[in-house]
């Protein structure tokens, strides 16, 4: 597994629900070794009996799995994760890996998921920092949308959303074999390399769906309350940001969402963030229910047509047209303006 460094962001990881433990992944050594000493002679059996017979009492086994460790957090705990060195699922730009939280905080034991961009796929993102402030953002939007519904008594049963919003941790150590005890060898770079940052955040047991994109496709089957939730986000920050790419486990009580998509006129959320070209996107592949009518949300689109989307998979800004990069330039749309 892996070692990470801390750096600094809302810890979401640090509530006392309870969440079933991971055990640490088990790996055999002495296959270890001899994968490694395989790449070494290049499967010659002969020299490889040799070096196993006469050299492998000098190596002594290193971390097994990937590591992240990190420093005070300014709630006053320390933490460090672990995560194994395969990952059990990936999209177009990340791996995920399961992983194990251990900390002196009540999150102690916590089952966590480990994000890692791909090599191929790094040019893309300059850093995590465009996923954690977006992270922040919607799990702020959420709260506020619990709080309206509530309040308002839109719906006599209703389930609350919330998202998981990462920490965001460095890479200190690999799967390795230590030489007499001293020297890292075979280290186990294929994914991840020491100083690379990664995004730990709480496993979500239950069926992983997508609900909306950022680029207009909607599932109004699977869920009403997100697409309102979407909408509302639109329409409450007078135009200027919207949470979208909903997507997550959906239990008898929560939506718990994660990886949101965070549209803003000024595109500062990343390369996901679609800015005014986005929102019009999704607004146009957005039909409006009743609890967007019982909120008083008006959709500018309504009117226009547009293709059914049929693929939920993200969208990026390097997949823009040439008109849509001229309407985020403008910083308004043919159908409505951001107010400032």
């Amino acid at each position: 597994m892996l070692k990470t460094s801390f750096k600094e962001s809302h810890n979401p990881l640090n509530d006392k629900a309870e969440m079933p433990i991971l055990r640490k992944a088990d790996i055999d050594e002495h296959m270890y070794f001899s994968k490694c000493v395989n790449k070494l002679f290049k499967h010659n059996s002969a020299r490889l009996d040799f070096v196993s017979n006469m050299f492998i009492k000098s190596f002594k086994m290193g971390n097994s799995v990937q590591h992240c460790t990190f420093s005070k957090y300014n709630d006053g705990y320390w933490y460090s994760a672990q995560f194994e060195d395969t990952p059990f699922a990936s999209g177009a730009f990340r791996y995920v890996f399961r992983g194990i939280l251990e900390s002196d905080s009540p999150a102690n034991g916590r089952r966590i998921v480990t994000k890692v961009f791909k090599k191929s796929e790094e040019k893309y993102f300059s850093s995590w920092e465009p996923d954690l402030i977006a992270s922040k953002k919607a799990y702020k939007y959420a709260k506020k949308f619990n709080e309206v519904l509530e309040t308002k008594m839109l719906l006599a049963k209703r389930r609350d959303i919330t998202f998981n919003v990462p920490l965001i941790l460095q890479v200190s150590d690999v799967p390795h074999f230590n030489l007499f005890g001293i020297f890292k060898i075979f280290e186990e770079d294929t994914y991840t390399q020491p100083g690379k940052y990664v995004a730990v955040e709480d496993y979500i047991p239950g069926r992983y769906m997508k609900f909306n994109s950022n680029a207009g496709y909607e599932d109004s089957e699977a869920s009403t309350l997100l697409p309102a939730f979407c909408h509302w986000t639109w329409h409450v920050s007078k135009y200027k940001f919207m949470i979208c790419d909903l997507q997550g486990v959906k239990t008898n009580n929560e939506y718990i969402l994660t990886d949101p998509v965070v549209h803003s006129r000024d595109e500062i959320y990343g390369c996901t963030d679609l800015g005014v070209a986005g929102m019009t996107r999704v607004l146009q592949g957005h039909t409006c229910n009743k609890l967007c009518r019982s909120l008083g949300l008006e959709n500018p689109l309504k009117f226009t047509f547009r293709n059914p989307i049929v693929n939920p998979s993200t969208t990026y800004t390097f997949q823009l047209t040439g008109e849509e990069k001229l309407m985020n330039k403008r910083r308004r749309s043919l159908y409505f303006e951001p107010v400032y």
